[in-house]
């Protein structure tokens, strides 16, 4: 069965308002795929379901908009964000959550994707992406990037970054803007900044390894 339609199954599940047990075909609870992970719209994991295997740019057409009180996570990480097409304020989920009170995300998760996954949709022409995150250990608000940029106050993130998570290529983080200032080479997650001595000290990021005409 194909991503596309064990989502559409998922929904079908929550049109016919059953329980987690309405998962078949090895997608769901009871069968995780690879990076999957279950909304709940009760605490603790209780009442509808709906299994995401996948980025969802908005939970509407799932008619989970605004739902999820609780998240099961089988692997990897997850931001969730409370507007659609992963917009307004975002967290990052590495395992799972009994209640989303706790960051005051209950009954307001509108987008959900892998963290560090592929920007969506797509602009930069998947050459490798780095995420970066607000805390360290790779959790808090969250940024992906897959294209240069030599500004990150234009995304709000200016100085903000104490983690980051790579998914493909390297790439040049700067304190300032347009590349300059210190500079360090990235090609692997770093969990703390302040390892490299640049916690709270990224303005530009740029994609060094890069095919030529890109």
């Amino acid at each position: 069965m194909t991503h596309r339609s064990r989502l559409l199954a998922g929904a079908a599940c929550v049109a016919a308002l059953l329980v987690p047990a309405c998962a078949s075909d090895g997608y769901g609870l009871g069968y995780p795929d690879r990076d999957a992970v279950i909304l709940y719209d009760g605490e603790n994991h209780t009442g509808t379901a709906v299994p995401v295997n996948g980025p969802v740019a908005d939970l509407v057409p799932l008619r989970f908009n605004d739902a999820a009180s609780s998240v099961v996570i089988y692997s990897g990480s997850w931001e969730v964000c409370e507007n659609a097409d992963f917009g307004g304020r975002c967290e990052v989920l590495t395992g799972s959550v009994t209640s989303l009170r706790g960051i005051r995300l209950n009954d307001a998760i509108s987008s959900i994707r892998p963290a560090g996954g592929s920007v969506y949709p797509p602009v930069g022409g998947g050459y490798g992406s780095i995420t970066l995150f607000s805390s360290d250990g790779l959790r808090g608000e969250a940024l992906t990037i897959d294209r240069n940029e030599p500004d990150l106050a234009r995304a709000g993130f200016n100085d903000r970054a104490r983690s980051i998570d790579v998914r493909g290529g390297a790439w040049e983080v700067c304190v300032d803007g347009d590349y300059r200032g210190r500079c360090a080479t990235i090609d692997r997650p770093v969990a703390d900044l302040r390892d490299i001595g640049l916690s709270g000290n990224i303005s530009s990021v740029r994609l060094l390894d890069r095919p030529r005409g890109y």
